[in-house]
């Protein structure tokens, strides 16, 4: 079918005016909506404070408690479309504006950045909103949680019914075997979640001719020195 300009442009012109005629009802029908919203919104507030008055002078009925609930109900359901249009308005402005350097882009950036801005905290009942000491406080209070331990554990001096032998003692003190380290992988699934560095115990299994060593010195030098070795995390040695 050859290609007609004149009958393609007066498409596309109607196109455009039938999309402005069905932009402008939309709007007009959101309005219309919107303002039947709002005014149901006030007259339901209305009906509630009336019902709150009476049962806090003593006259609640079943009746007035089952209509609060009814008016709230309402109420919240109403809360709930306002917030679904307002969150809908605002992921068109930003698909719109949002990826673009624009005043609009930066003045969300900052709203952000200030919603989540930390004005002050409370210490031992102290409102504290100087930058410098808040960031001190933050910075003592990680520091205490993550700081290392000190090496003098307390001593319990006290008498204990059931005690182990020397050969026990002897067997909980000794350093860990390469039987024992590998006894301790085989014992684990093969199919569980991957740890931290992304391996399975079945990767461990496989290839337990190769990394044997290097897994053997790692957990050695955990148990003898009592600290993790660099590069490793907590959740490395399961």
């Amino acid at each position: 079918m050859p290609y007609d300009k004149q009958s393609h442009l007066a498409n596309s012109v109607s196109n455009r005016v039938q999309q402005k005629f069905l932009k402008l009802k939309i709007k007009e029908w959101n309005q219309r909506n919107m303002k039947d919203l709002k005014s149901g919104k006030a007259k339901l507030k209305e009906d509630l404070e009336a019902l709150d008055a009476d049962i806090d002078k003593g006259n609640g009925t079943v009746d007035m408690v089952t209509k609060r609930s009814e008016v709230v109900n309402s109420l919240q359901e109403i809360d709930k479309l306002q917030t679904m249009e307002i969150a809908q308005k605002a992921k068109i402005k930003w698909c719109i504006e949002g990826d673009e350097n624009s005043s609009f882009f930066h003045g969300m950036l900052n709203k952000r950045r200030s919603q989540l801005s930390i004005r002050g905290i409370m210490v031992d009942g102290v409102w504290i909103d100087d930058p410098l000491k808040v960031k001190r406080e933050f910075y003592q209070h990680f520091s205490n949680i993550f700081a290392k331990p000190v090496d003098q554990r307390a001593h319990i001096n006290m008498e204990y019914p059931n005690t182990i032998t020397l050969e026990q003692h002897i067997d909980l003190e000794c350093d860990v075997t390469k039987e024992e380290l590998k006894k301790a992988v085989w014992d684990c699934g093969i199919d569980k979640s991957p740890g931290p560095d992304g391996f399975t115990f079945g990767f461990y299994r496989r290839f337990w001719s190769t990394i044997e060593n290097d897994v053997f010195e790692e957990v050695k030098y955990f148990f003898n020195n009592g600290a993790i070795p660099n590069g490793c995390n907590p959740l490395s040695l399961r």
